[in-house]
């Protein structure tokens, strides 16, 4: 539980005590973040999150997309997702199929570990008020490559799409393809403030943030078909 004034509670893993030890140095110098502990391992971090259960877990592995994948897992498994620490994980280099298992996986943040003190804390505050952090380079591009190879596993819609309207689902087959908000309008003979508007309340709809969990959430339920993708 979270009061008034409290800190945003953090684990921080890395088998190497250096790297550790500058992540606990910089997150403990931002006023709204606090580390509650750290581990070298991934087994010695689920044990630790399970008795302190912190907001957020930082791992900074190598490589990142197994550990930070098996660590999402294994904090999941029998625990209420309202309760569960969100994964950041640090990168070096992520290619298009590791950045879509760690997002499937259920990581939240993915940030490159070159990055400056304060956009790091940045991101942690960004994932710790729910939100997605995928710090990635040219991330727009690499959206499309992953939609393109995203296996296509149609296990029929969510209760969410069934609330979306005919032009709203029209709207997110086009977003899903990458198209900006302006070639939208365009295609479908409308204005981008109407383009917009129909992007807000589908998110509400979907309970989701941004257009990137949207488009994640199409391909999983099979909602748009990566071949019709590629084809654009």
């Amino acid at each position: 539980m979270t009061f008034p004034g409290a800190k945003t509670e953090i684990l921080v893993c890395s088998p190497h005590p250096v790297i550790r030890e500058g992540l606990v140095s910089i997150i403990d110098r931002d006023p709204v973040l606090t580390v509650a502990g750290d581990a070298g391992t991934g087994d010695a971090l689920v044990e630790l999150a399970r008795t302190l259960r912190p907001s957020i877990v930082v791992t900074a592995h190598v490589p990142p997309a197994l550990d930070a994948m098996r660590i999402s897992a294994a904090l999941g498994r029998g625990t209420d997702p309202r309760g569960r620490p969100r994964v950041v994980a640090l990168v070096g280099d992520l290619d298009h199929r590791e950045l879509l298992e760690m997002i499937q996986a259920g990581v939240r943040g993915i940030v490159l570990e070159d990055m400056i003190s304060s956009e790091l804390t940045s991101a942690l505050r960004t994932v710790a008020s729910g939100l997605m952090v995928l710090g990635v380079p040219a991330i727009d591009s690499t959206f499309q490559q992953i939609l393109i190879h995203m296996p296509s596993d149609v296990r029929g819609l969510a209760e969410e799409f069934r609330m979306l309207t005919k032009r709203e689902l029209e709207v997110l087959a086009h977003v899903a393809r990458g198209k900006s908000n302006r070639r939208i309008a365009a295609d479908l003979c409308v204005s981008e403030a109407t383009v917009k508007s129909h992007l807000y309340h589908m998110c509400r709809k979907l309970n989701v943030t941004d257009r990137a969990q949207m488009v994640v959430m199409a391909y999983e339920f099979g909602l748009v078909s990566p071949a019709k993708a590629a084809a654009c």
